[in-house]
């Protein structure tokens, strides 16, 4: 019974992040996990409220298992809203004569906006991480290509590169993007709409106090409960800030996403030219019928999941500041989808590096450029004008433009049109 149930459960997963990808997006939070992370959160803030106002804290060790979420999700389901679910299961565990302190001062958005940050946080650690280590790959297979190519504009052969100065700069513009991504997470902690208007004002009651010392009493209690994040940064003020911020940073993400797309098409192009093969343990498969192929297949599926992230990171950058008055509660409906967002990058990340894994250069890096010496022209007319030879870009461009030379040939005309230069010199020139 219990395997046909584990066996219904299967077959009833919708994306491919639980079933086919699972094991490559372990190390990224579940929706669960975010339950619990708010739950905890709840339990340090009501602890921090007490100690603020001088009353005993509760002592009792805050311990994540399967009967308090139970509880959460039997509260959440009579009441249909998940923050106070989340209030209730903790006054009720925890707090049952001091209930008072849970949720104090707070509105649902701080719970769920520190739990974000937390899933936020958690997601990009595992995402860089993987970067690192495919930034690393990159590198190995770089040094290895030291053999020239054609470099390419506009589709057509330019002037000599090689693949270790291509990817080298791919790396450079990978790790500059990177550190664009180490900024703290923004967080909005200011009760209903932002300036913990109904706090201040009960503060300033109790206390029998001024606004202004009401005001500081509530911003020394939340800066206190903020030491505990050092990896945040708490943006003051209503919704818009936040959510102008946190699409800022989500953009930044947008845009190395992108760039790994165009890296993975140089490379995807770079395999259909023959530049490059997958050294496998023989047991791979290409193709269900061309038995011969062994294809690019995790880069191809890399750049697919990178399109889907794309899409996420572009649709939460464009949305979320889009938000009716002071707050609701769109944001909150998008922002549970941040690990699914994160889980196609990280699963697009980790398919890349099994390629780079496996990638080997073919001997057919140095050949093409050996029969195509006209890409050595612009070098040739480039000196010649320096060295004042009259019309040199006209008389070079009429010698090559349309042709295909190999570098012996074209060394050959070079040395008959202008005999007045030394033949060494273009030696080195086609070198």
């Amino acid at each position: 019974m219990k395997s046909n149930n584990r066996k219904s459960e299967k077959m009833s997963l919708l994306c491919p992040l639980d079933d086919r990808y699972a094991h490559m997006v372990e190390d990224l939070p579940s929706n669960k996990s975010r339950v619990m992370k708010q739950l905890h959160l709840e339990f340090m803030w009501a602890n921090h409220v007490l100690e603020f106002f001088n009353e005993e804290p509760v002592t009792t060790e805050f311990k994540i298992n399967e009967e308090l979420y139970e509880t959460f999700e039997k509260h959440e389901k009579r009441t249909r809203h998940d923050v106070k679910a989340m209030e209730i299961t903790i006054a009720e565990k925890y707090f049952p004569s001091k209930e008072w302190a849970v949720h104090w001062g707070l509105t649902s958005e701080d719970i769920n906006g520190l739990g974000n940050a937390f899933m936020l946080n958690k997601c990009r650690d595992a995402c860089l991480d993987e970067l690192n280590s495919c930034l690393e790959l990159l590198i190995i297979v770089a040094v290895k290509c030291t053999a020239q190519i054609p470099g390419r504009t506009h589709g057509q052969m330019a002037v000599p590169t090689s693949f270790k100065e291509r990817f080298m700069v791919y790396s450079e513009e990978i790790m500059r993007l990177r550190k664009t991504l180490e900024e703290p997470v923004p967080v909005k902690f200011g009760g209903a709409i932002g300036n913990f208007d109904e706090a201040i004002t009960a503060i300033e009651v109790y206390k029998n106090c001024s606004r202004t010392q009401a005001m500081l009493y509530m911003q020394s209690l939340v800066d206190s409960f903020f030491e505990n994040f050092p990896g945040f940064v708490r943006v003051r003020g209503f919704q818009t800030q936040l959510y102008t911020q946190l699409g800022e940073h989500l953009s930044k993400w947008n845009i190395l996403c992108t760039f790994l797309l165009k890296v993975g098409r140089d490379m995807w192009d770079a395999f259909s030219r023959g530049y490059f093969y997958l050294e496998t343990d023989g047991n791979r498969v290409g193709s269900s019928v061309m038995s011969q192929k062994i294809n690019p297949a995790n880069t191809e599926n890399a750049m697919g999941n990178w399109k889907i992230a794309r899409m996420w990171f572009n649709m939460m950058t464009n949305e979320l500041p889009l938000f009716m008055h002071e707050r609701d509660i769109v944001d909150s409906t998008i922002l549970r989808n941040i690990p699914v967002m994160f889980g196609h990058f990280l699963v697009g990340l980790k398919s890349w590096g099994r390629d780079l894994r496996e990638m080997r250069p073919t001997d057919f890096q140095g050949i093409e450029v050996e029969e195509n010496g006209q890409i050595y022209i612009a070098r040739v007319q480039t000196y010649l004008r320096l060295t004042q030879i009259p019309d040199a870009y006209e008389r070079t461009r009429q010698m090559t433009q349309g042709r295909k030379l190999t570098k012996e040939q074209l060394l050959d005309e070079l040395i008959e049109t202008f005999p007045e230069i030394d033949s060494v010199v273009f030696t080195k020139l086609l070198k």
